[in-house]
């Protein structure tokens, strides 16, 4: 039995478009059904659909889904963006939630295009204990669209606190629609959560020279390796003397000369071990590796590296305590698209590791006090504190 509690994003920066003009929030729609869909609602699965909290003070929505393809697509398409992100206190929710269930397996599955907006430290809202509990399930952090630096870091740093495989999709450069099944694709393989498809390859191209059967007897393989591999139905083209190996044949037999006769494993064994891959056998120990306690083959985990850069945007006065800000800017224009035109936000203090100390915060029309300015694209402010 499996609860899997899925996190989507309908922040109000989900309305954005991708270069290849196309919403983020019906991008990220039609992913979830024809890549997330097919790996859940089978018999046994507890599913939850988890909004964003409607702020930081408040609950976040989670609603049970029934184990019907089409009503969970209708619960799907009926979520839209307009609220903020408060991420680590509506992940923290789905933690609490999973932690009351009885499952085999949990799994959380998150979507987010931006970084936490509620400026309170992850470790004070998702702490040791909450840490324990959560490393022992499933956790898929999806950076959407994510293309700001600072954000990247942020979410890279979160991923790594809670164990979560993170992974990018609709990054610039990689919006077709191909290209972000596929990265979704293998995230989904990996983590287990599509406990039905193979595991993708690890390439499917090679460079290198052609060599002949000589060059590789004097690297120690084995024409009579190959052959036994090919007559026991594995490896994918025919051994010949007369022939040269291309660098992809060559890959594709190092990786099944090291389970059937490096490491001696039978023939059914190996047969086995190989179900869970796609033929032809484009594999490396250096890409995957075989995990015993679940029996079946993982991408190697990737701990996302965290980079400290300069933001080439501010510019700090000698004082350090004024900070002006170009929103005419490359950086400008990119945060300005996570704001409302015709909305008043209220300047307020932020705690985020690598981001200025500020940020805007929507307020309450009956909120808003005279003296309102309205700033134009190119006019520069400067915040003191």
């Amino acid at each position: 039995m499996r609860y899997i509690e899925i996190v989507f994003d309908n922040s109000g920066s989900m309305e954005n478009y991708l270069d290849n003009d196309q919403r983020r929030i019906d991008v990220a729609k039609k992913l979830f059904e024809t890549e997330i869909l097919p790996t859940i609602a089978f018999a046994g699965d507890t599913i939850v659909l988890r909004t964003l909290r409607s702020s930081c003070n408040a609950a976040s929505k989670g609603i049970m889904l029934p184990n019907d393809p089409k009503k969970i697509m209708n619960a799907i398409n009926l979520i839209y963006a307009d609220g903020g992100t408060p991420l680590y206190q509506t992940v923290q929710d789905a933690v609490i939630a999973c932690k009351v269930v009885k499952a085999d397996e949990n799994f959380i599955f998150v979507l987010t295009d931006g970084g936490d907006t509620c400026n309170i430290p992850m470790d004070e809202i998702i702490d040791e204990n909450a840490r324990k509990w959560i490393k022992e399930w499933n956790v898929l952090l999806m950076q959407f669209a994510v293309d700001n630096a600072v954000t990247q870091n942020n979410l890279n740093i979160f991923g790594n606190y809670i164990g979560a495989t993170s992974f990018s999709v609709g990054t610039p450069g990689r919006t077709s629609d191909e290209t972000m099944r596929l990265d979704l694709r293998m995230a989904l393989v990996n983590s287990r959560l599509n406990i039905n498809a193979p595991l993708p390859w690890c390439f499917d191209s090679k460079e290198g020279p052609d060599e002949s059967w000589q060059d590789l007897l004097n690297q120690g393989f084995t024409f009579y390796q190959a052959s036994v591999l090919f007559e026991e139905g594995f490896l994918s083209w025919k051994p010949s003397w007369d022939k040269i190996v291309s660098p992809l044949q060559k890959a594709e037999f190092t990786f099944l000369r090291g389970l059937r006769f490096i490491t001696a494993l039978p023939k059914e064994t190996v047969k086995v071990m190989l179900s869970g891959l796609m033929a032809p056998y484009y594999y490396s120990p250096d890409c995957i590796y075989w995990n015993f306690s679940e029996a079946r083959w993982k991408f190697h985990p990737i701990q996302h590296p965290v980079k400290f850069t300069s933001n080439t945007e501010v510019e700090l006065a000698e004082d350090n305590c004024f900070a002006k800000v170009d929103f005419n800017s490359e950086v400008g224009r990119r945060n300005a698209e996570h704001y409302f035109l015709e909305e008043v936000y209220e300047v307020a203090e932020a705690y985020n590791f690598l981001e200025v100390g500020f940020t805007l915060n929507r307020i309450n029309r009956d909120l808003i006090r005279k003296g309102v300015k309205t700033l134009k694209v190119g006019q520069q402010v400067r915040f003191k504190k």
